[in-house]
């Protein structure tokens, strides 16, 4: 009998341990992985539901911006206003002046219209041909490794205009432009004298030139007076002329520049004997104020870093995150 008892013993534990293998384990298992997958959904969720969709770039007009839209924006903006060849840290310093500058200026229309240069994926492929991948790559690195800094003087985004090449020095805002800035003065850029085209010459006719002064400005230049009558006035501190005096007229440069398409304000010029033509000698390209495109590529190339080359450019300014809206 006690024998018997002991087989029945042994039949029950083993049902019982076949039950626990066959449904118990199994059922606590998928429970607690149903479980967990359960967390993972709520957890992804959550970081889903709080995803970043937009910032406020400008607290005057209270605008916001989709980032995911302005850093997309910001690649081909850099791809265009950039050469791609240049150093990454080059790269890297326009990426965050032209997010600043398009912080500063953004009103709620389209990007595009923010007055920087801009491409589509076309052009760069027919620009670039085959070293698209390369290049793309390149600029997308810039852009993404900077992504939401932005330069702030004091608690204000910067206005970072920037341009192509200085004259070897870069000019105050207000020798430029009406306002004066404290972060856009004139600091020193050597090595701008190795850029591409750095210096050029552009000749006219006497009887040419004299005719667009006269309709843009309502002189009475010509030939016979043009000598007497077409002379620097004014100059700034950094080389560049601010003023012409035309037939007693005072006349801004930067206006004269873009009338006759010369490269900058920094020019000299030169008469032929008989007075019949003139030559220009400019230095650098473009208006001269803020990051020198060039001048970015050169420090870039000497180890300094995008940081380095931003506050060089823009005095007293500081590289900070932007203000984030959940």
């Amino acid at each position: 009998m006690q024998k018997f008892f002991y087989k029945i013993n042994t039949l029950l534990r083993i049902f019982f341990f076949v039950v626990l293998l066959t449904f118990v384990i199994p059922s606590a298992v998928n429970f607690c992985f149903a479980f967990e997958l359960n967390k993972t959904k709520i957890h992804n969720k959550k970081i889903i539901n709080n995803k970043i969709k937009n910032l406020e770039v400008n607290k005057k007009n209270n605008t916001k911006i989709e980032i995911n839209q302005l850093e997309d924006y910001l690649k081909l903006v850099v791809a265009e206003e950039m050469p791609a060849y240049f150093e990454i840290e080059a790269l890297k310093a326009q990426a965050v002046a032209s997010r600043s500058y398009a912080v500063k200026n953004y009103n709620g229309k389209d990007l595009k219209e923010l007055y920087q240069a801009y491409s589509d994926i076309e052009k760069l492929k027919e620009k670039w041909n085959n070293d698209f991948d390369k290049y793309y790559k390149k600029i997308c690195f810039a852009v993404d490794s900077t992504k939401g800094q932005i330069i702030k003087y004091n608690n204000d985004v910067a206005l970072a205009v920037f341009h192509s090449t200085s004259a070897g020095v870069t000019q105050n805002s207000e020798d430029v432009w009406k306002n004066e800035l404290p972060y856009l003065k004139s600091v020193d850029s050597y090595d701008d004298i190795n850029a591409l085209n750095f210096v050029s010459y552009k000749t006219f006719k006497i009887s040419d030139i004299c005719q667009k002064i006269n309709k843009k400005f309502e002189t009475d230049i010509n030939k016979n007076n043009f000598e007497n009558n077409f002379k620097v006035s004014i100059k700034s501190n950094s080389g560049y002329i601010k003023k012409l005096k035309i037939c007693e007229k005072d006349i801004s440069a930067m206006e004269f520049r873009m009338l006759l398409d010369l490269r900058s304000t920094n020019f000299e010029f030169y008469l032929d004997k008989d007075n019949s033509q003139i030559t220009f000698k400019t230095k650098g390209y473009g208006h001269g104020v803020g990051m020198s495109q060039y001048g970015a590529h050169y420090m870039a190339k000497k180890g300094f870093n995008y940081v380095d080359i931003l506050k060089h450019y823009y005095s007293g300014v500081h590289i900070e995150k932007m203000d984030i809206k959940k």
